[in-house]
């Protein structure tokens, strides 16, 4: 059976999310056809083979490539603020204080 085009991040037809079978299909190419090993999950035991590739929709990644842009930028963001929060907890003395009773403040 042959599969339409599939991207890195689709699913699989019939199989589903694979990072393992991704990974391993994104490694073919017109000079390397198989994969070392077949491909098993629940759903069963697979061979894939590699027929053609897709380049990419020029259109649409212009129209896209700013979100993609921002998304990494967010993405980059959050780790180094992550890692800096981490390493702040880290190093610091944490004291929590509470209200002594009858202290209204």
């Amino acid at each position: 059976e042959t599969t339409e085009f599939f991207s890195r991040k689709d699913p699989f037809p019939k199989i589903g999310y694979a990072p393992d079978l991704s990974e391993m299909a994104f490694g073919l190419g017109s000079d390397k056809k198989y994969p070392e090993n077949v491909f098993g999950n629940p759903q069963g035991t697979f061979v894939i083979r590699w027929d053609a590739s897709q380049g990419i929709d020029e259109k649409k990644f212009e129209e896209e490539k700013e979100q993609y842009r921002s998304m990494v930028a967010q993405t980059s963001h959050r780790r180094i603020f992550e890692t800096w929060l981490q390493n702040l907890k880290k190093n610091a003395k944490i004291e929590i204080l509470r209200p002594m009773a009858g202290n209204s403040n």
